[in-house]
């Protein structure tokens, strides 16, 4: 090979290093063209589908198929831009959002998926108006209309059997509707307009009594009654009702900075038209929320980011619900309904 020849392939070879040396380096070290021809770092993203058998797309191509040592989504080196996921499973109503990828940032989401078969089995038979769940304890209460106002009675749904009333019965009638109740240390208080009721229980016998009292407080620095605020099991955020029962909102009161799913230390969760019977969190959710509106209820994210995914869980009569554990207490008909997660 001549010498002029070798010359001009030493050139050649030097010319495309340089032509291909900076794009690559770039590329290397996380930067990308958008869409709009800036130059940006890249981002990543994690999905959680929360449950195996799931399908994760992103932007409509399949990516991932959990199982019960993988129930998630983890992808790096993503061009910050929009991005399209979809977390469907069958049987169950599928999730979807809409995200921004951030330079040098991954972001996360957490699917939810309600099966779209959800039924109930009946557990007592009784024409209650409206079921709650004493705080901190296993026992619902269950409230039942009279032709002089309401009474209240008190189930075990482990043992599937009422409590009996050992002193006080009378007391636990009124003939005004109930304002709230709440529970302090052993104590249970439920507060009418006229009179407060001291009630104790004895779990291991079934029975309880009900006593007049006047030594009782609520705390007026809340936003809403007892019974209507809610709290996550870590205490990081709660969940009122607002006075005309129609709006669900939300604070943040952990520590900062706030989660993904709060765009502000207080939201607003939903606005109804009709009156919102019941709500609580979803169970072991600190990012959904059950609520019981006209024939239904529903279950909806915090995370407004793009939409709110807004999912049936039960369609009947005109539903109440309360909830302990994972287990799901519905009122409805002429019937306690009882169904898990």
């Amino acid at each position: 090979m001549k010498k002029r020849t070798r010359n001009r392939i030493f050139w050649a070879a030097i010319i495309l290093f340089f032509l291909i040396a900076p794009p690559v380096l770039f590329y290397a070290s996380g930067w990308r063209i958008t869409s709009d021809l800036s130059f940006k770092r890249v981002g990543g993203i994690f999905i959680s589908a929360g449950t195996t058998g799931a399908e994760i797309y992103l932007d409509g191509e399949l990516q991932k198929r959990t199982n019960i040592l993988q129930q998630g989504l983890f992808v790096q080196g993503l061009t910050p831009e929009e991005v399209s996921i979809i977390v469907a499973k069958e049987g169950y109503w599928p999730w979807t959002k809409t995200l921004d990828i951030k330079e040098s940032f991954v972001t996360e989401a957490r699917a939810f998926l309600v099966s779209q078969d959800i039924t109930g089995t009946a557990i007592l038979e009784g024409k209650y108006s409206n079921v709650y769940t004493v705080p901190e304890k296993e026992i619902i209460m269950l409230e039942r209309k009279t032709s002089g106002g309401v009474t209240y009675e008190f189930f075990l749904p482990k043992e599937r059997r009422l409590m009996t009333v050992v002193r006080g019965g009378p007391n636990l009638s009124s003939v005004s509707p109930l304002k709230t109740f709440y529970a302090d240390g052993d104590d249970f208080y439920l507060v009418f307009p006229a009179k407060t009721l001291r009630i104790q229980f004895n779990e291991s016998s079934g029975t309880l009594t009900a006593n007049l009292t006047s030594s009782f407080s609520i705390d007026d620095t809340l936003p809403s009654l007892p019974h209507k605020l809610m709290t996550d099991t870590r205490d990081q955020s709660r969940i009122w009702l607002s006075e005309d029962n129609t709006e669900i909102r939300a604070e943040w009161i952990g520590e900062l900075p706030l989660p993904y799913y709060f765009t502000d230390k207080e939201i607003n969760v939903f606005r109804s038209p009709n009156i919102i019977h019941s709500f609580q969190f979803y169970p072991s959710r600190r990012d959904i929320v059950l609520f019981a509106v006209q024939n239904s209820i529903f279950a909806i994210e915090l995370d407004n980011r793009s939409t709110r995914n807004f999912q049936p869980v039960y369609k009947g009569r005109e539903p109440r619900f309360t909830i302990i554990g994972s287990t799901l207490y519905i009122i409805d008909g002429n019937s306690l309904l009882e169904t898990k997660f």
